[in-house]
């Protein structure tokens, strides 16, 4: 593992960390991602790491590989029929929110919201308590069933997403593993930082569930279920962790945690 160093002083003895960070270029995820060191390292580690940016994990940047696939897919009838009967609908939660001062379009009418768009919105201001009266409970779930219909379709049934990105995002997180394990836990122990989006979180526990049968949050609700059904909150993290026990043997323990509640572990596998 590749990446900045903290040294850690506890009883006198000194404890080597290798800390690799990276994030999508956006402000958000970069704040998040040094919020999350500030937590986890002393503060003057935290301010002075090398944090690498990349777009990897945002399949919607306009030089990703899989973008063309991605608008390929929302282009399909099926999808492009859905989406003209939602429009109605879009167009109205729009309408609301600049009349209510939360958009202010440069000129003209504002063009209805994306569902992602739609769906952080409403979502922050429900949670201010200062979401406008037209919006019911019953749009916020329309909205939330239409971003999960979209996500769905580009990422949990979307081969191009899964192979050109989550599975190498798996591959790199693999090969750490097993540097440290060919090691025999004698280096420096090595902590990867990744931040970026909700979608990616999605996408990354359907790959786990899909792959695995890992369903990390199932037991966080009674009502969604499986990862299909389920926009993760802000600040949800996803914490893999490789493990040496006394006998020698090394396994994997996988969790997920977010704001809706603590640490849920729930999955222990062998790494060999």
């Amino acid at each position: 593992c590749n990446g900045s160093h903290s040294e850690n002083e506890a009883n006198g003895d000194s404890e080597i960390w290798v800390v690799k960070t990276v994030s999508t270029p956006f402000h958000r995820t970069v704040l998040s991602l040094q919020e999350f060191l500030h937590g986890l390292l002393d503060d003057d580690y935290a301010d002075n790491f090398d944090l690498h940016l990349n777009h990897r994990m945002d399949p919607f940047w306009l030089g990703h590989n899989t973008r063309d696939e991605l608008e390929r897919l929302l282009a399909e009838p099926e999808v492009a029929a859905k989406e003209e009967e939602m429009m109605a609908f879009r167009e109205k939660v729009t309408s609301v929110l600049v009349e209510s001062g939360y958009l202010h379009p440069d000129e003209g009418p504002a063009k209805p919201l994306a569902w992602p768009w739609l769906f952080e919105i409403t979502h922050c201001l429900e949670k201010y308590d200062i979401l406008p009266s037209e919006i019911s409970q019953e749009d916020l779930m329309i909205i939330n069933q239409n971003l999960l219909r979209r996500w769905n379709i580009l990422y949990r049934q979307n081969p191009t997403y899964l192979n050109q990105v989550i599975r190498p995002f798996h591959d790199v997180l693999r090969r750490s593993w097993e540097n440290v394990a060919r090691e025999n836990g004698k280096s420096a122990g090595c902590i990867e930082v990744y931040s970026a989006h909700d979608s990616t979180v999605f996408a990354l526990l359907n790959d786990l569930e899909l792959t695995y049968d890992i369903s990390l949050f199932e037991s966080k609700t009674n009502i969604l279920g499986k990862s299909g059904n389920f926009i993760p909150p802000y600040a949800s993290t996803i914490c893999l962790a490789l493990h040496q026990e006394e006998n020698g043997h090394w396994w994997l323990s996988a969790s997920f945690s977010s704001t809706n509640g603590g640490a849920n572990d729930q999955f222990k596998a062998p790494f060999n």
